[in-house]
């Protein structure tokens, strides 16, 4: 293992990235006029899901004891850029109401993700989970050519993010 690497990424970029995403969602509460308003905004589900499945990949990184080298590196880096962008398109970063996300692109970007997970998988030899990512990919760009201008496929899109998260952490335990 790469130990700079691995410190750089576990105790600097990754926390940096994963903080400033609770803070937008946090600070993201204040923007409403009622619980009603904030209880209707999609975006606020992902943002939550994307807290907990990238809080589920640091642990998942934390307690990793493999090769971490150049390849892990840099297929997180460009992971911790990708979940500032995705935090950026759920519109975290307007702090004025009403607030329109941009639902294709976040799901464009979300459904790189798992793609960056089969790289980084590979890179240390750790578990692959081809066909949950290959699912994965395929719902999030449908998503990003489709169904984002429709209400109910993004709220299906969270009970369906939800699900695969789910798998996720239980294909690790």
């Amino acid at each position: 293992m790469n130990q700079k690497l691995s410190t750089l990424m576990q105790g600097l970029y990754y926390p940096a990235v994963l903080g400033t995403g609770l803070v937008l969602l946090i600070s993201r509460f204040t923007i409403y006029k009622s619980f009603r308003d904030a209880a209707t905004d999609v975006s606020l589900y992902f943002g939550i899901l994307i807290l907990i499945y990238f809080s589920v990949s640091f642990l998942l990184n934390e307690k990793f004891r493999g090769t971490y080298g150049s390849a892990a590196f840099i297929s997180d880096f460009i992971e911790i850029i990708l979940i500032f962008f995705i935090f950026y398109f759920l519109g975290f970063f307007e702090l004025s109401y009403p607030v329109k996300p941009g639902f294709r692109w976040f799901y464009f970007l979300l459904a790189t993700i798992p793609a960056l997970e089969q790289l980084w998988n590979w890179a240390v030899t750790a578990k692959h989970f081809y066909a949950l990512s290959g699912i994965a990919i395929l719902i999030l760009f449908i998503g990003g050519l489709w169904g984002f201008h429709y209400l109910w496929f993004n709220i299906s899109m969270i009970v369906v993010v939800a699900g695969l998260i789910g798998a996720y952490i239980y294909e690790l335990s």
